[in-house]
């Protein structure tokens, strides 16, 4: 991890050295959403992943090295990305999207090895019994090995949502929880650690 700069989320990217007791402004154009989680540390802590708050639908990669932005991932102008996170052990992020006028919930992973995008959950495909409810995906979170990700599918309309796992070893998303037995809205997902 990063233990020299950490990394500050607001109307603009910053971030303060712990080296020179800093706080930097790398000068982006570009604004992040702060209302969510759409900023994260990558490929080895030299970069940092967010998605551009004037265009919803760009995953843009800002670099300390180059002092460069470049965009990873532009989706058709209604779908916006709406939650994401760095996997270092696979070099890839995983992020989910909302296509607003489908009311429709998509996951992808975009391999940063290979710059290729794959979707691996499509809320019409795989849950068709949500297809019909305004649900978004959240709080996207890798395990310690960083072999599957839990993730919640909130309702817009209700105070629900569920749990769900995707494993690598099986490319699959599985439904963990069910909407009629699901204690309200949850909030804050962590894998629980006890080494």
């Amino acid at each position: 991890p990063n233990d020299t700069k950490i990394l500050i989320r607001g109307h603009e990217p910053l971030y303060y050295s712990l080296e020179d007791s800093i706080l930097h402004d790398p000068g982006l154009r570009f604004t992040i959403d702060d209302t969510k989680t759409h900023l994260s540390w990558c490929e080895s802590d030299s970069s940092f992943i967010f998605r551009n708050f004037e265009n919803k639908n760009q995953l843009l990669r800002y670099s300390y090295d180059t002092n460069l932005v470049d965009t990873l991932v532009s989706l058709n102008p209604d779908e916006m990305i709406d939650a994401l996170d760095f996997n270092s052990k696979h070099n890839f992020i995983c992020y989910g999207s909302l296509l607003v006028n489908e009311h429709n919930t998509r996951l992808y992973i975009y391999n940063l090895n290979n710059c290729t995008d794959s979707l691996i959950y499509d809320v019409n495909r795989d849950d068709p019994e949500l297809a019909h409810l305004f649900v978004h995906i959240s709080d996207l979170k890798w395990s310690q090995n960083e072999e599957s990700l839990a993730f919640f599918i909130k309702w817009a309309t209700v105070q629900a949502s569920d749990i769900f796992l995707y494993s690598i070893n099986d490319n699959h998303v599985n439904r963990l929880t069910s909407s009629s037995n699901n204690y309200g809205k949850k909030y804050n997902l962590q894998w629980y650690n006890q080494d």
